[in-house]
C-alpha cells in the first residue's frame, strides 16, 4: 500500500490501560499522565525505556503541519475504491532507547539542514540541479544509512517492502551506533530534486512537491538486489539495497564520498511510481471518492 501525506498534526499520547504485549518482547505500563514502554532498543541492544521513534524524520511533518491550515494529512492509497481521507499519522513506532534517539536526531539534525540549505550550507542552484559544496559525506551517510535502517526493522506494515539480507541490517546498525559511514556503495543512494516542468496548468510548484512524503516504494529486482524509493521534503532518494551496482556509482546523483554532491533536477512525472499515484489521486478526487469537505 503507498500512501501520500501532504498535510500534518502531531498527534499525542493518550493514557492506557496496563496490557503486556509478548509477541514483541515489550510491555506498557500505564501511570495515567504518562506512559512508560520497556524493550530491547534496536540500536544498542540494550533493555531500555523506549521513546516514540518516528521512521521518516519527524521534522518533516511538523513542517508540513505549518504550511497547511487544517493540521491533518491528506491521504490515499493506490486501491481504486478507497477515499481519500484525512489522518493524524506519522510512522512512529517504540523502537529507540533515549539515548540511541538522540543519536538518531544528530544524524537528522545535518541531513535534513543540508537538504534544506540552511545556515552553513553552501549550495547554488543552476539549469541542471543543485552543488552543494561544503557536504559532509560522513554525516549525511550517516542520516542517509538512519532512514532505510528504522524502515528495514520497522514492524509497521507501512514498511513491509523495505528489507535487507541480516548482515547489511547489523552492518548498518553497527554503522549508526559507532558514527561511522559506511562506503558509498553499501546502501547507496541516488538522489535526485523533483520538479514539475511538465509546462501544464496547475503545474505542481516546488513548496507542493515538499509536501509530498509517500510510504516507500520498491523497485523490481535485479540479481544484485533491489531498490525502494523514498520522498523527503521533494527530494527522490532511490535507495540500492545491500549494494549499488557498479555501473551506477559514477551517475549524477549518485552520493559518493566527496565534499561536492550534485543533485539533478528530474520531473516528478519521468518517475513513473509517482505519477501512477498522482494520477490516482486525481482520478479518485473526480470520482468524488474524498471523505471529507475541501
Amino acid at each position: 500500500m503507498r500512501l501520500v501525506r501532504a498535510e500534518m498534526l502531531d498527534g499525542g499520547t493518550c493514557p492506557l490501560t496496563i496490557r503486556a504485549t509478548p509477541q514483541c518482547g515489550r510491555s506498557v505500563f500505564d501511570y495515567s499522565e504518562f506512559i512508560v514502554i520497556q524493550g530491547c532498543c534496536s540500536l544498542c541492544l540494550v533493555d531500555s525505556q523506549l521513546c516514540e521513534s518516528h521512521i521518516i524524520p519527524n521534522a518533516l511533518f511538523r513542517r508540513i503541519k505549518k504550511r497547511q491550515k487544517t493540521g491533518n494529512l491528506i491521504t490515499f492509497n493506490d486501491h481504486p475504491s478507497s477515499k481519500i481521507v484525512r489522518s493524524q499519522e506519522s510512522w512512529w513506532e517504540y523502537l529507540l532507547c533515549q539515548k540511541c534517539e538522540g543519536k538518531i536526531r544528530d544524524y537528522e539534525t545535518y541531513g535534513l539542514k543540508l537538504i534544506r540549505g540552511g545556515a552553513s550550507i553552501q549550495f547554488s542552484k543552476h539549469d541542471e540541479g543543485i552543488t552543494f559544496r561544503n557536504h559532509s559525506y560522513k554525516l549525511f551517510k550517516l542520516f542517509l544509512t538512519s532512514i532505510v535502517w528504522r524502515a528495514a526493522v520497522s514492524k509497521q506494515e507501512t514498511f513491509h517492502n523495505v528489507h535487507a539480507p541480516v548482515e547489511a541490517i547489523e552492518a548498518a546498525r553497527q554503522s549508526l551506533l559507532n558514527g561511522e559511514a559506511q562506503s558509498p556503495a553499501k546502501f547507496g543512494v541516488r538522489l535526485a530534486r523533483l520538479v514539475d516542468n511538465s509546462g501544464a496548468e496547475g503545474a505542481f510548484s516546488p513548496e507542493t512537491l515538499k509536501n509530498l512524503i509517500v510510504s516507500p516504494i520498491a523497485r523490481e529486482p535485479s540479481s544484485i538486489g533491489y531498490s525502494v524509493l523514498f520522498l523527503l521534503e521533494g527530494f527522490l532518494l532511490e535507495y540500492f539495497i545491500p549494494f549499488m551496482p557498479n555501473r551506477l556509482r559514477d551517475e549524477h546523483g549518485t552520493h559518493r564520498d566527496s565534499p561536492t554532491l550534485f543533485v539533478p533536477y528530474k520531473c516528478i512525472f519521468t518517475v513513473s511510481e509517482l505519477a501512477n499515484l498522482l494520477v490516482t489521486a486525481y482520478g479518485k478526487r473526480q470520482r468524488g471518492l474524498i471523505a471529507f469537505d475541501d
